[in-house]
C-alpha cells in the first residue's frame, strides 16, 4: 500500500465510506496497539512507538485545531489518531525494513595472508584470480555486490580479473585506488616502499584515495607502470610487465634495483633476515633473473658480481659484508 492509497483509506474511514474490510484493517491496527501487540506485517520496536507518540502528541488531526469540533464523536477522534499513527508507523516501518534488510544482507569478508617464503593462488566468486606474493594479504567479500567489486591489498599481488563492464573492480592498496573492468596487472604496495602498479593486459586507472583532483589520476596500459610515493602523485613510466609479474611463475627479477631493494625481496622470498655490515653496500645496483633457484645460489651470484661476501649467523640470519661496488 502506497502513502496515497493510505491517505485515501483514511479519508474514506473518517467520512464513513470505508468498506467493512477497510474498517477492520484500521480497527485491528489500533486494537493491537492498545494491547501492545505487534502488527504481523510491520516490525515496530518500542522505541519507534515512543517516537510516534511524540510525533502526534501536538499534531492537529487533518487540518483541525486541537479545540475545534467539540461535538465530534469520540470514536471519530480515536480513529483519527489511529489513522495518523498508522501513517507514521508505515513511514518508520519502511525505514526500519530497509535498515534491517541491509543489515541482514551484509556480506562477510574473507582475508588471505601469505607469510614469508610462500605464495598462494586465490580464485574469486566471479572467476577472477589473485596470485598473492610473500608477506602479503588480501581481503574481499565472499560474494560481490551488484554494481561493484572491491578488494583490499597489503603487499603484492598479481590480478587476472574477469571482465564485467557493469561491475568495475577496485583494488585499495595503501593510499592508492586502482580501478579496472577486466584485465591483468600487478600491484606492489609494501609499507615504507614506493607503490607500483604494472599492467600486463587491458587498461587500469590509478588514483590517490580521497583526492578529488582529476589531474592526479593516470590511465596505464600494457607495459606501463604507475609509481607512487606517499604525498606525491602517480608517475607513469614504460617497463617490462613480465619482470614485475615474474614472481608468480617463480622467477625472481632484479632490474637495476639497489641491493637494499633486492635484499627486501630476498627476505620475503626465502623467509630470512639479512643485515648489511656496512651501509654503503645498500647502494650497489643489481640486475639478474633467477628461476626456481635456492637461496645460496642467489647469494653466490651477488658475491660474484660484487666484492661482497656473506655468512650465516644463524639458520635464517645472514650478514653481507665486504667492499661492495666502491
Amino acid at each position: 500500500m502506497t502513502h496515497d492509497d493510505l491517505n485515501k483509506l483514511i479519508e474514506k474511514y473518517l467520512s464513513g465510506r470505508a468498506s467493512p474490510e477497510e474498517e477492520r484493517f484500521i480497527d485491528e491496527f489500533f486494537r493491537r496497539r492498545e494491547s501492545r501487540q505487534a502488527l504481523p506485517h510491520y516490525k515496530v520496536s518500542e522505541d519507534m512507538w515512543t517516537e510516534i507518540q511524540k510525533s502526534i502528541s501536538n499534531r492537529p488531526m487533518f487540518g483541525m485545531s486541537r479545540t475545534s469540533s467539540p461535538a465530534m464523536p469520540r470514536r471519530k477522534i480515536v480513529v483519527g489518531i489511529a489513522a495518523a499513527l498508522l501513517l507514521v508507523v508505515l513511514s518508520l516501518a519502511t525505514v526500519y525494513y530497509i535498515h534491517s534488510a541491509t543489515t541482514d544482507a551484509e556480506i562477510a569478508w574473507v582475508t588471505h595472508e601469505c607469510p614469508n617464503g610462500q605464495k598462494s593462488l586465490i580464485t574469486l566468486a566471479d572467476g577472477s584470480r589473485i596470485f598473492l606474493n610473500s608477506a602479503s594479504s588480501v581481503s574481499y567479500p565472499e560474494t560481490f555486490e551488484s554494481g561493484k567489486r572491491e578488494i583490499m591489498l597489503t603487499g603484492e599481488a598479481y590480478f587476472e580479473i574477469a571482465h564485467d563492464e557493469n561491475r568495475p573492480l577496485t583494488v585499495r592498496s595503501g593510499e592508492l585506488l586502482t580501478t579496472v573492468l577486466g584485465t591483468s596487472f600487478n600491484v606492489e604496495a609494501f609499507e615504507g616502499q614506493p607503490a607500483r602498479i604494472t599492467v600486463a593486459t587491458g587498461k587500469v586507472r590509478v588514483e590517490v584515495q580521497g583526492d578529488a583532483d582529476s589531474t592526479n589520476r593516470v590511465i596505464i596500459t600494457p607495459n606501463q607502470q604507475a609509481v607512487y610515493q606517499s604525498g606525491g602523485k602517480p608517475e607513469v613510466k614504460t617497463v617490462s610487465a613480465e619482470k614485475f609479474a615474474g614472481w608468480k611463475d617463480q622467477i625472481l627479477y632484479f632490474d637495476d634495483n639497489t641491493l637494499e631493494e633486492a635484499v627486501a625481496k630476498i627476505e620475503r622470498w626465502y623467509n630470512v633476515s639479512i643485515r648489511f655490515e656496512r651501509d654503503t653496500l645498500k647502494h650497489c645496483r643489481i640486475n639478474g633473473q633467477y628461476k626456481q633457484v635456492d637461496l645460496r645460489s642467489v647469494l653466490e651470484s651477488i658475491s660474484y658480481m660484487y666484492d661482497i661476501d656473506y655468512k650465516f649467523s644463524d639458520r635464517n640470519q645472514i650478514v653481507l659484508y665486504g667492499n661492495g661496488c666502491n
